[in-house]
């Protein structure tokens, strides 16, 4: 960090001066571990190193400075692990607490006639760390109430299902009030627009790639957000649209009678999870991953659903939790004993991304008043739309049953041998009764 930059004078070199007086020495000492003291306080405070900034607080005791870096840790990449090997709730508020706010980040959101970004997203936690959604259910109609739930996060979303179920979908009227919100038209002005901000201070190299922007992740209300592995990124300095196409997969009724296995699906009512209200395939992998890291690690990652006996995983074991992930996923015998099918009613969206420079200064060139509050600062707008207004759902049915083979054999028959059901009483009395007269 250039000290010149935050108007700060570049430190005196000090010079020690032979004292045989041990009482001056003490007090020189003394005054010399002080200033570094300050200094590192300052620091702290100036750095965009994530959780140091508490460790240098006044009135911070010495082992609670020492535990903010190990809750720091929960969220970074890298080898070098610090902190215990269980937490507890504490760390999920500390980063709730040092994660970037949701006006610092969403400067400016736009749905409909919605325009507050606190009423049109809430805060969620992920592999990620802390996110924010859009359209995400509450936390009592997502998870059971076997399920152990963090009472901020369980406070920050409160918006409960109306209207709408996940093998059926919304079942009200257009008019009606349903939620999760839905749209009915397509096009940029039907969509969701957002304007992001990034504080170059926040960016930190140390912690994760440094990449800028955001990660963005689209999926059906009833799934669990799995950042890691499903997301686009959506960069900085740019005005980014998304064209959204969904994919719908439904089954017969008539497939009921089939097995599982036989149709390679789950309906919802025939397997429920311990800790989602809602089963999909994500929500059935999660969990199955959750009790995999329990029974390796004796503690679950802070964003895995557990339960309240359960702790969680400290900074000391989260190589714990990335070694088992990789074990977890790439183990064909893991996979298969979870037994997770996918949703016989399921909906899949993909993204279409376009994106185009902002010329920054080209805009300051017209408004020099607004250079100030881009100072430091990265920004980029994203319009999140559907593509089209309808869209054809694939159908999953069995392609002959009995009845639909019995028709067709007896179409065949009947046009080739005129063979009718009086045919076959015919064939089967000359077979029977008449067979044994004629031979008796």
């Amino acid at each position: 960090m250039d000290a010149r930059s935050n108007g700060l004078a570049p430190m005196e070199p000090v010079y020690a001066a032979v004292d045989r007086d041990p009482t001056a020495a003490d007090r020189k000492r003394t005054t010399l571990l002080q200033k570094t003291w300050a200094y590192f306080k300052e620091y702290c405070v100036n750095t965009s190193l994530h959780g140091l900034k508490y460790v240098g607080e006044d009135q911070c005791p010495l082992a609670q400075r020492t535990q903010y870096l190990g809750y720091a840790s929960l969220i970074c990449d890298g080898n070098k692990m610090v902190g215990a090997n269980t937490t507890d709730e504490d760390a999920i508020e500390f980063l709730l607490k040092a994660a970037p706010k949701l006006a610092q980040t969403l400067l400016n959101c736009s749905w409909h006639s919605e325009d507050n970004c606190s009423c049109l997203f809430d805060t969620v936690l992920t592999d990620e760390g802390i996110c924010f959604t859009f359209n995400s259910i509450a936390y009592d109609d997502f998870f059971t109430d076997k399920a152990h739930q963090n009472n901020t996060l369980r406070h920050s979303r409160v918006n409960h299902v109306r209207g709408w179920s996940l093998d059926e979908g919304y079942t009200g009227r257009a008019s009606e009030a349903v939620y999760p919100r839905r749209t009915l038209s397509a096009g940029a002005a039907a969509g969701l627009t957002i304007v992001t901000s990034t504080d170059d201070q926040n960016i930190d190299a140390n912690c994760r790639w440094p990449v800028q922007g955001f990660k963005m992740l689209l999926h059906s209300p009833g799934d669990f957000p799995n950042m890691k592995t499903q997301f686009f990124r959506i960069p900085v300095d740019r005005d980014v649209v998304v064209s959204v196409q969904p994919r719908v997969m439904m089954t017969s009724e008539a497939l009921h009678s089939y097995s599982p296995d036989g149709r390679r699906c789950y309906f919802s009512s025939e397997r429920s999870l311990y800790f989602f209200r809602y089963y999909s395939e994500e929500n059935c992998m999660t969990e199955c991953l959750a009790n995999f890291t329990v029974q390796r690690c004796g503690c679950a990652a802070y964003y895995m659903p557990r339960k309240k006996n359960v702790p969680i995983c400290g900074g000391a074991r989260m190589r714990c939790i990335k070694i088992g992930e990789d074990d977890f996923y790439g183990s064909e015998g893991n996979l298969a004993a979870c037994h997770c099918l996918p949703g016989c009613m399921e909906i899949k969206y993909t993204a279409e991304i376009s994106h185009s420079q902002i010329l920054w200064h080209k805009y300051f060139e017209q408004k020099p008043e607004k250079a100030a509050q881009f100072e430091n600062k990265t920004h980029g707008k994203t319009v999140i739309y559907f593509k089209n207004s309808h869209f054809i759902p694939s159908h999953r049915s069995e392609l002959y049953g009995f009845t639909t083979f019995m028709a067709n054999c007896g179409g065949l028959l009947g046009l080739f041998l005129g063979f009718s059901v009086l045919s076959l009483i015919e064939f089967i009395y000359f077979l029977t009764a008449r067979a044994l007269c004629y031979f008796s």
